[in-house]
């Protein structure tokens, strides 16, 4: 359970984990300088790809150690309404999609308990962005540091408020994905810039009562 739950601080806090450099980019929709207040309703996250950029290397975060990618999929943010506040964590499962039109991918949520993640997040109005900090070293994430931020780049993010807009992105060719950074110094390795992308869940049966699990939700 403790591996399990420091998945999180690789995906959204990765400036506290160190690896080897290759070469490969996280490609990003251009959308604009600022982001909407009202349109920081992130709801519930699935951890994308998370890279750390040294110079112009960049590894991603799942190679340093490939058992965090068996918890990619069991591991999911929750964020506040309106970016305000502390972001929790659910527990679940990915399983097939024979309902959802398109290449979506679906899982399962068990949304019963959200667990503490030690990660907040609030509204910067100077920076027209949403700011993510680590406020404090919870029981069960022992690896997460207190002091460190990351923020929502606007210029490479795209937000939606429903599956619907996200199927229309996805029918006309686009992605959709929320890109977070994070800027750090390393004793050993200098500069390193950290780049997270996330993708938005949404729900699509409130109330699945399968196998223990509380609600079904898709993601494109």
């Amino acid at each position: 359970m403790k591996k399990l739950f420091c998945f999180v601080i690789v995906a959204m806090v990765a400036a506290f984990m160190a690896g080897a450099c290759s070469k490969k980019e996280v490609q990003a929709v251009e959308v604009s300088s600022r982001l909407n207040r009202d349109s920081v309703n992130l709801g519930v996250l699935y951890v994308d790809q998370a890279y750390r950029y040294v110079g112009k290397d960049s590894v991603s975060l799942f190679e340093i150690d490939t058992l965090y990618k068996v918890y990619q999929k069991r591991v999911f943010l929750a964020f506040p309404y309106r970016g305000e506040g502390p972001i929790g964590l659910y527990l679940g499962d990915e399983f097939p999609n024979t309902e959802i039109e398109g290449p979506a991918r679906t899982f399962a949520l068990f949304k019963r308990v959200s667990y503490p993640s030690g990660l907040t997040c609030e509204w910067n109005e100077e920076k027209g962005t949403l700011v993510v900090a680590s406020k404090y070293t919870p029981a069960l994430l022992d690896m997460v540091f207190p002091g460190k931020s990351a923020y929502i780049d606007p210029a490479h993010s795209r937000i939606h408020s429903s599956l619907a807009g996200a199927r229309e992105v996805n029918k006309a060719g686009g992605q959709s994905f929320i890109t977070f950074i994070y800027q750090d110094n390393d004793p050993k390795l200098g500069q390193v810039t950290y780049k997270l992308r996330l993708k938005q869940l949404f729900v699509y049966v409130p109330q699945a009562g399968f196998q223990g699990y509380d609600a079904w939700y898709a993601m494109y």
